[in-house]
């Protein structure tokens, strides 16, 4: 039962952009979080993830000036 329980979290858990960043549906927002996420050791991967995100939801909403930003984070 334990066993399933902690699998069941983890697996919550991988589903999200990255575990213990609110959510956020501004784009901007999730690239200040992406930003904060790099300056924490083991977060690069999530920081990177919402990076994306945030890419492609600037591109849709074709926000030029967001756009740079996310891929002057991106590198």
């Amino acid at each position: 039962m334990k066993l399933t329980v902690i699998s069941l979290i983890s697996i919550l858990l991988l589903g999200c952009a990255a575990a213990g960043v609110p959510y956020t549906s501004d784009p901007m927002t999730k690239l200040d979080y992406a930003y904060q996420l790099m300056n924490t050791e083991g977060r690069g991967l999530a920081a990177e993830k919402l990076g994306l995100e945030a890419l492609t939801d600037l591109d849709k909403s074709n926000n030029i000036y967001g756009v740079a930003e996310a891929h002057t984070f991106l590198g």
